[in-house]
């Protein structure tokens, strides 16, 4: 009896094994496929965003809609603790406020009067629009383009940050004009890259100038002493890592020729 129930609990635990090893592979394959995209979670009322189909690595912006305040924010899609994509925030997650009621009803005053009067229904909106406060691959906005009466918010790009103690501004339009809402106008800097990121084959390449680098700034990757190659480049990317190009540095061959002199003794008797 005792072998009889050995044979039955060997086949149920196998089964409860096979099922767990199947399960973790599942989630491996997908978590590990290149083509992994991150879904899109519930962020809140007022909230845009630019996160659709967005691969692991890759970052979006999330933003206030018309009727809400808030600064925009970066969100990653990474991957969880078990593999799979997953869109999270690269500081803090975005909340909306709602523009006070006050500010609504000044807004809509200023309407009513760029309209002649017209009744509520029939308000026409001011035809002036507002550019982007700064231009430069630096900087970040959703100020091109809004009218009157509308806000909108700056921040530096991926990779970049600002030297002032405030790292986003907000910005209202007004006749055309922006003027500062909130915040502190913002003077965006390239950030160092992670170092660590850098990996070559030290033994024949030579990227010493790759180290201490910032934001799309690059350098030149040789063949070290011995090793022949065609140069390459590295760059170091708006998310921290550098880059090194593709490089074949190959040993360099010497060829030594050894020379023999022969001397020839004659002896005359």
């Amino acid at each position: 009896k005792a072998s009889s129930a050995m044979v039955w609990q060997f086949p149920f635990w196998a089964v409860v094994l096979a099922i767990g090893s199947l399960r973790v592979r599942c989630i491996l394959v997908d978590g590990g496929s290149s083509q992994a995209r991150c879904e899109v979670p519930e962020l809140g009322a007022g909230v845009a965003h630019t996160c659709l189909s967005k691969g692991v690595g890759e970052s979006c912006w999330t933003y206030c809609q018309d009727g809400y305040v808030y600064i925009a924010e970066r969100y990653i899609c990474s991957r969880s603790a078990v593999g799979r994509p997953v869109l999270l925030p690269e500081r803090r997650a975005i909340i909306c406020e709602a523009v006070a009621a006050e500010a609504a009803a000044e807004t809509s005053a200023a309407e009513r009067r760029s309209s002649g009067g017209s009744a509520p229904g029939l308000l026409r909106r001011a035809q002036s629009t507002c550019s982007s406060p700064t231009t430069g691959d630096e900087y970040w906005d959703t100020c091109d383009g809004i009218e009157d009466g509308k806000t909108c918010t700056q921040m530096c790009s991926l990779g970049y940050e600002s030297s002032t103690s405030s790292q986003h501004a907000v910005y209202s339009c007004s006749g055309g004009s922006l003027s500062l809402f909130s915040g502190e106008t913002l003077d965006c800097q390239a950030k160092y890259c992670n170092d660590a990121t850098l990996t070559y084959d030290a033994t024949t390449e030579n990227a010493a100038a790759c180290y201490s680098m910032k934001t799309a700034e690059t350098a030149v990757v040789t063949c070290n002493s011995g090793y022949l190659g065609t140069p390459t480049t590295c760059e170091c990317q708006p998310i921290g890592a550098v880059l090194v190009g593709d490089i074949q540095c190959e040993p360099t061959t010497t060829t030594s020729s050894t020379t023999t002199t022969t001397t020839t003794t004659t002896t005359t008797s």
